[in-house]
């Protein structure tokens, strides 16, 4: 009996209740899993927004808040896509590439200028001398005519000239012409234009232009305005405008640019803070930059020229600085010292004789394509000679210099020769020195034949 009764009695609720415990603890976790893993998506969603379009800010830029982005906040945009994706993980070893670095915000345009019609006529008739247009008296006298209503119109020109040299086109005249109209072409006309009329418009002008052109006949024009209206206020501009254009020269043998105006630009603004870069270009215009070393003010080149001359030089420039130093030796101590020891002591080789003939004889080079240079007087044809040289492309007259346009001057040539060749030992030396002689005493003879100049 009591066994039956042990069977068919009620459970035990103790068992049942731990059951029911351990189930209830089970699904508290799962919730609170589940609670966890919503709270930390929806963290993630907020803290990263769905992309926009919109460009990442490169590391290190500041937003428009003022804020800078980390230094670690480097974004990939997918090749071909607008949507931004993750590095992966190869890329992300690679170092962090260098920011990169907006522009400067530009100003808003400016609104173009009006242009009266009349001016603009008057700015584009500077032009009408070029090509085939005829080359009448007419012609010339109208086109002088222009120049000089487009001058007394005064600053009412200045916005037709600006729309005239902004267009960047120009419009040479032969020689004929340039003759005629004391104006070698279009655009030089505007700047001369430019500098009669004068004011602080004109001289603006003249100097955005000189930041504008690389033109080194046009550098060299706009530096003589600008020191005739405003003398030595441009300088340091002026030459940072013909040491650019220099370094721009294509670095071909023969370039097709005459830079000629450059060195004009340096001899005449310059001073001895340029001899270390006329010593540098003298390695592909020897002739352009010992010319100039040997004209820069206070005789500020003539050092260089000795280190270039002195026999132990290996520059090749040793003949081309002989013979401007040569040139100046009967007006400039320091050379005709050196000239007297080098021909003393005989280390001028033979072969560089016949190139010293005419320096001995007081003759100069002068560029071809000169814009400020002042040419002597010739006075026959006979002195006159041009030489080109291939490397560099320079082009150059020889003439006799002032210094032997007046008796003065060519009697204290001669006692530079008689020195020489008191001396000289080398009968190819004493050669040379005898036709520079005879070419000074001939030009001494049709001096004094000749009227005095009025």
């Amino acid at each position: 009996m009591n066994s039956k009764r042990a069977t068919n009695s009620p459970p035990d609720p103790a068992p049942e209740r731990s059951h029911r415990a351990a189930r209830a603890a089970v699904i508290v976790a799962a919730v609170s899993c589940l609670l966890v893993c919503i709270g930390a998506l929806v963290w993630r969603m907020r803290s990263n927004p769905a992309p926009t379009g919109e460009a990442t800010p490169p590391a290190d830029t500041q937003s428009a808040a003022g804020e800078s982005a980390p230094k670690s906040f480097v974004r990939l945009r997918a090749p071909g896509g607008e949507s931004e994706t993750a590095a992966p993980a190869e890329l992300a070893a690679l170092p962090t590439p260098p920011a990169v670095v907006a522009p400067p915000p530009q100003p808003p345009p400016v609104a173009a200028e009006p242009v009266d019609p009349v001016m603009s006529s008057l700015a584009t008739g500077l032009s009408r001398l070029g090509g085939t247009n005829a080359l009448t008296a007419e012609a010339l006298q109208a086109w002088k005519t222009n120049f000089q209503q487009l001058v007394q119109s005064g600053p009412a020109a200045i916005p037709a000239l600006r729309a005239f040299l902004v267009q960047n086109q120009e419009t040479m005249f032969d020689p004929e012409a340039a003759r005629a109209l004391g104006q070698r072409s279009a655009r030089l006309a505007a700047f001369d234009a430019l500098r009669q009329i004068g004011g602080p418009e004109a001289i603006a002008l003249l100097d955005q232009t000189l930041g504008e052109t690389k033109v080194p006949r046009e550098i060299a024009a706009l530096a003589g305005n600008l020191e005739a209206v405003a003398e030595g206020q441009y300088r340091e501009r002026i030459l940072a405008a013909a040491r650019s254009a220099l370094a721009q020269t294509p670095p071909s043998q023969a370039p097709a640019v005459d830079v000629a105006p450059l060195f004009e630009v340096f001899q005449k603004y310059g001073d001895a803070s340029l001899v270390p870069e006329l010593e540098q270009a003298a390695g592909r215009w020897k002739y352009y930059a010992t010319a100039a070393l040997a004209n820069l003010p206070d005789s500020a080149g003539v050092p260089a020229l000795l280190r270039m001359a002195d026999p132990a030089a290996s520059s090749g420039n040793r003949l081309a600085a002989l013979a401007v130093l040569t040139q100046l030796a009967a007006e400039n101590a320091d050379a005709r010292l050196f000239i007297i020891s080098q021909v003393g002591g005989q280390t001028i080789p033979g072969n560089f004789w016949p190139y010293l003939n005419s320096p001995l004889a007081g003759e100069q080079t002068y560029p071809i394509d000169g814009v400020l240079t002042k040419y002597p007087n010739v006075q026959s044809w006979s002195d006159l000679k041009s030489t080109r040289i291939v490397a560099g492309n320079q082009s150059f007259y020889t003439l006799p210099g002032a210094a032997v346009q007046t008796p003065e001057g060519i009697s204290q040539r001669l006692v530079l020769i008689d020195q020489l060749m008191a001396v000289s030992g080398d009968p190819t030396a004493q050669q040379t020195l005898q036709q520079a002689r005879d070419k000074l005493n001939l030009r001494l003879a049709r001096l004094t034949a000749a009227p005095p100049q009025k």
